[in-house]
């Protein structure tokens, strides 16, 4: 349907290993998220940059009015002294929720060989005064999971299956609000259905 990139970098504080558990794909999935995110305004421990990111919006969510789309891609920067790439992820861009939208953004990266998961949120209420702060800012935790709750294996097939179906327990050890940065180098990196996909954006951004 349609292929993008994509960079959100921001200031993100240390959090006290508060205890997690990644949600199953859909609705609640980004619950807590901004409540968390919320807690280190202000704190500079370090910088995460997702740096990046290869969308593949694959197609539209029918019973959310909203698109899916896989992260196949990217590079995560200010967990680890290295830059980390990216084993797997999702997005589900404006899909509906309680009060208005979200886009939702979940990587998977492996840091000391340990799955560390990058889960993010933008909750769009609807309405143009709002929507571009709404669609540019990224709240986050990074959640340093249970390496035995990866049953599924360790391909890129298992890790997304679980990344998916959730119910996997860890612990925020970060957390902080990240900007979308490099707008015109994502606006040139689409590719595909380009008209009809920011016809849908722009319609379900200012729509509740």
């Amino acid at each position: 349907m349609i292929r993008f990139r994509e960079r959100m970098v921001g200031p993100v504080g240390a959090v006290a290993r508060e205890p997690w558990v990644l949600r199953p794909r859909g609705p609640a999935a980004a619950d807590g998220i901004v409540r968390v995110a919320g807690t280190t305004v202000g704190a500079r421990d370090s910088v995460l940059d997702l740096a990046d990111l290869h969308v593949h919006v694959t197609g539209t969510d029918a019973d959310r009015d909203g698109y899916r789309a896989v992260v196949h891609r990217g590079t995560v920067h200010g967990i680890g002294p290295e830059p980390l790439p990216v084993v797997c992820g999702f997005a589900d861009l404006l899909t509906r929720s309680v009060g208005g939208r979200r886009m939702h953004y979940r990587v998977l990266v492996l840091h000391r060989g340990r799955p560390v998961v990058v889960d993010g949120v933008k909750a769009v209420r609807g309405g143009v005064r709002t929507a571009w702060t709404a669609t540019t800012s990224l709240h986050t935790v990074v959640v340093a999971v249970d390496p035995s709750a990866w049953s599924s294996g360790t391909d890129a097939g298992g890790w997304t299956r679980r990344l998916e179906e959730g119910d996997v327990p860890g612990e925020v050890v970060a957390a902080g609000v990240l900007r979308v940065r490099g707008l015109l180098r994502q606006g040139t990196s689409l590719r595909g259905d380009v008209l009809g996909f920011l016809t849908g954006f722009l319609r379900r951004t200012v729509v509740r």
